[in-house]
């Protein structure tokens, strides 16, 4: 994701994807087609939703074989076990709890909140108790405006990543090429060594990639790019990033610094 808003792209379709497993528990196999298209939208876009997609399918297919079952219990029961579900897809997360990687599951809670609103409302017929209705609705929509509010304040504040390229990396690939030409090298090896910071080069790499420039990644960190960047014999230096922490390395040459980022440039990679 690039943007800050990048990530609420499959709020809105999972809110969806549980209204259509209600519908399908209440009216059978007709919704199934919808349910397994926007199913399968979610999965793809996001792996993380992949534990309540396939817990609610099932779910709303045996559901629709109780008789007498409400909207509101249907999108109550829905709603519960697709939270249960975000829940285990968030202690898998490997490092920091990034907000992106589980904000999908504010759309369960907001489905959560229809279906008690449906209960509090006797879905369509005027309860016995309007007062009771009326106050479960009012602090319903309370806490849901509160949440919308809170949200908002927060996008607002967060600094996106801007969807142009970064200036220091741009100049940072810039005086990269320049040794490059310099010394001839027609297709260098790209590598990492240890703590080296890989989101600035990995910015330089898709840099130099936009000027087409030929290169190869190396094997370690060649599956975050993909196999087209595989080594083919024809590499004739090595770009190694590391941390800027050495002024010297035997066999290499300082090109580039930045920060906390070094790029040195070897001769003749050997061959693995």
């Amino acid at each position: 994701m690039s943007h800050a808003w990048g990530p609420h792209a499959i709020v809105l379709p999972l809110f969806l994807f549980v209204l259509l497993g209600a519908g399908s528990a209440l009216r059978g196999g007709a919704w199934m087609p919808g349910l397994a298209f926007v199913g399968t939208f979610l999965v793809q876009t996001h792996l993380g939703t992949g534990p309540t997609v396939v817990a609610l399918l099932p779910l709303a297919a045996t559901s629709s074989r109780r008789r007498g079952q409400t909207f509101a219990t249907a999108l109550g029961i829905l709603s519960c076990v697709g939270v249960a579900c975000a829940f285990l897809s968030a202690l898998k997360i490997v490092g920091p709890p990034l907000d992106y990687l589980f904000l999908f599951a504010a759309s369960l809670g907001a489905a959560g909140w229809l279906a008690l609103t449906a209960s509090a409302l006797g879905e369509g017929e005027l309860p016995a108790d309007r007062c009771r209705a009326g106050l479960a609705l009012a602090a319903a929509v309370l806490v849901s405006l509160l949440a919308t509010d809170a949200n908002v304040r927060g996008l607002v504040s967060a600094q996106p990543m801007p969807l142009a390229t970064i200036p220091s990396v741009k100049t940072f690939s810039e005086s990269l090429k320049e040794p490059l030409l310099a010394a001839g090298v027609k297709r260098p090896l790209i590598a990492m060594e240890g703590d080296a910071p890989w989101i600035p080069a990995a910015g330089v790499v898709l840099e130099l990639d936009r000027a087409r420039l030929p290169f190869a990644i190396d094997e370690k960190w060649r599956p975050m790019f993909g196999r087209g960047y595989a080594r083919d014999g024809r590499e004739d230096a090595v770009v190694l990033f590391a941390d800027g922490g050495l002024s010297e390395r035997s066999g290499a040459k300082l090109v580039a610094r930045a920060d906390a980022v070094s790029v040195w440039l070897l001769r003749a990679p050997s061959s693995r």
